[in-house]
């Protein structure tokens, strides 16, 4: 059976397998070259020094995680630059999340990166304290308390598996915020076997 032939007069296939047309196929221009996808993602590709980081330096997305293109089981799909790191150097993601060590969205270094589910994720962010600030601008994990006594203005309290857990009563956010995190680190320690 004769291979199928493209319109420029070359054989057909998948973006993996795609041949360089001749330059008389291509009018007269000559085709780029093709690049092996591990070296296309290293062009973007900066090392830091100091933390070891590979800071990807090409499309970053306004979550401030960067995008790049590849094949993922026969289609061309548009992945987090440290998802598309994980396939490239350490093989299939599966349904897990890519979770970064070092907490820099930027950062594709293999080494830096490791799988975990939602709740792996979740934990993460509350032991190295990523999570956002209140409105009223206070701690997370702190809030104010409706009391008139001022030795227990602020209250203190961790998210665990659904329910908020109480931490005490507190005369200052930093107090609280002490409290909170400290609750938030025994919840969140792993079993040890």
């Amino acid at each position: 059976m004769e291979p199928l032939r493209s319109r420029i007069g070359g054989l057909a296939g998948c973006n993996q397998h795609r041949y360089e047309p001749s330059p008389h196929a291509t009018g007269g221009r000559m085709a780029r070259p093709i690049i092996p996808v591990v070296d296309r993602f290293m062009q973007y590709v900066s090392p830091e020094p100091n933390s070891g980081c590979w800071l990807w330096t090409a499309a970053i997305f306004s979550d401030g995680y960067g995008g790049f293109h590849m094949q993922v089981d026969g289609t061309t799909k548009r992945l987090g630059a440290h998802r598309a790191a994980w396939t490239l150097f350490r093989g299939p993601i599966g349904t897990l999340m890519v979770l970064h060590r070092c907490d820099q969205p930027t950062c594709v270094n293999p080494d830096h990166l490791f799988l975990g589910n939602q709740q792996a994720n979740m934990t993460d962010m509350a032991l190295k304290m990523r999570g956002k600030r209140s409105k009223r601008g206070l701690p997370r994990g702190v809030f104010i308390q409706r009391t008139s006594n001022p030795l227990a203005a602020f209250g203190a309290a961790a998210c665990y598996r659904g329910s908020h857990v109480y931490a005490g009563s507190f005369s200052t956010p930093n107090e609280a915020h002490a409290a909170a995190e400290l609750l938030r680190a025994r919840l969140y320690e792993e079993p040890t076997k």
